[in-house]
């Protein structure tokens, strides 16, 4: 019995061992791309998607999407609460930051089609004036100029 879970925990280690090391060579091939600055954001926004490899195509898309999906201060038009919903929310809702964002967001976009208008927003930005800046807050400062909820 012993020799058996031996062999099996011997397999075991060399097929997790195998998936570490193909993990590895797929990372050191094709390293992961990171978007950390605005101008790193605007020129994969620039870029079409599908194009340069596997790695930078739809790189701004995904992380747009990512960003507004999660993003506890962005509505979609196509997921608000109907008008009473927003009322119960507005007047019953402890008072509460985390509940803030659900009473009213600050950034409204119409739907998913908005991403392509901020992407299309992003690229059109100079990489040399956004350098300095993170790609979050290249993002939100979009937001904030083209996408303010109403009052």
């Amino acid at each position: 019995m012993t020799r058996i879970l031996v062999q099996a925990a011997s397999f075991l280690c060399s097929t997790t061992l195998l998936v570490m090391l193909a993990h590895e060579e797929a990372n050191a091939e094709g390293s992961a791309q990171v978007l950390g600055s605005g101008s790193q954001l605007v020129e994969a926004c620039r870029m079409p998607v599908g194009t340069n490899g596997l790695t930078l195509s739809g790189l701004c898309e995904g992380f747009l999407l990512g960003f507004l999906q999660a993003h506890p201060e962005v509505g979609f038009s196509d997921e608000q609460p109907s008008e009473y919903m927003q009322r119960v929310m507005r007047t019953r809702a402890p008072a509460h930051p985390e509940t803030a964002s659900l009473k009213s967001p600050s950034f409204c976009l119409s739907s998913l089609e908005s991403v392509e208008q901020v992407r299309q927003a992003i690229a059109a930005r100079d990489p040399a004036s956004v350098a300095n800046r993170s790609a979050t807050g290249l993002v939100v400062e979009i937001l904030e100029r083209d996408y303010p909820c109403p009052p």
